[in-house]
């Protein structure tokens, strides 16, 4: 085997080290980041709910989110999210026991009413930036 060939094939082995590498090692390539914080609606915990996160630039492949309980979310490092600006959404719909399940929609029950102002989920400017040397908690509160 010539001096080149051996060389070619130590570079092809490095990129290939590089790549399935990643930034974040093996377990968590795209370096995922534990988040977790508090919603609270008219000053109490939210009882229910969700919380979405949406990245604001290509550079983050990830949305991610988490169900709110009792003012709560949690969103572990292996679904939570890389290092970057994202835009948050919260959504809490009221319960609705009538709700039928069916195959046809107009004999679907009523459509839960959203109890989220859209200013916070629809047309939402809420920011939260996860950083790699923080706690990446949060807190909410919407009037």
């Amino acid at each position: 085997m010539g001096k080149y060939c051996l060389i070619g094939i130590c570079f092809v082995l490095f990129i290939c080290l590089l790549v399935t590498r990643g930034c974040g090692g093996p377990e968590n390539p795209l370096g995922r980041l534990a988040v977790s914080g508090e919603v609270t609606l008219n000053g109490e915990p939210l009882d229910r709910g969700t919380i979405e996160f949406v990245p604001q630039a290509y550079k983050s492949p990830v949305t991610t989110g988490a169900l709110i309980i009792d003012g709560r979310f949690n969103i572990p490092t292996l679904k939570g999210l890389p290092a970057g600006i994202y835009t948050v959404r919260i959504y809490a719909t009221e319960e609705v026991s009538t709700c039928k399940t069916t195959k046809y929609p107009e004999e679907q029950g009523p459509i839960p009413k959203e109890r989220i102002p859209k200013e916070y989920n629809d047309e939402s400017n809420l920011v939260f930036t996860v950083k790699s040397d923080d706690s990446n908690y949060m807190e909410f509160d919407i009037p």
